[in-house]
């Protein structure tokens, strides 16, 4: 994804909430992370997680679908790693 310079200043003067969770909570834990992303995306934060499976796509998809943005720090090399509601991943090879 290429990020414009609107983009980019946007994304500097927003207020961000960082959310953590296991890959493989249970369903409870799934729904409480993506109504946290909603709540998140409504008061109008960014949402920062790991970008991948479990709490960290449940975040996302609940920021997603309250029009949110999702910022991902991925473990990985590669951007492909994202679950499908990061709008901007961020391989670190850790």
């Amino acid at each position: 994804m290429t990020v414009s310079s609107k983009d980019r200043s946007e994304l500097a003067v927003t207020k961000r909430v960082g959310i953590i969770g296991g890959n493989m909570p249970d369903a409870t834990s799934r729904e409480y992370a993506e109504r946290m992303g909603e709540l998140i995306a409504q008061n109008g934060y960014l949402l920062v997680n790991g970008g991948r499976g479990g709490v960290m796509e449940a975040s996302a998809r609940g920021a997603k679908s309250a029009g949110g943005t999702v910022i991902a720090i991925l473990p990985g090399e590669s951007r492909d790693e994202a679950n499908p509601f990061v709008d901007v991943a961020i391989p670190t090879g850790l």
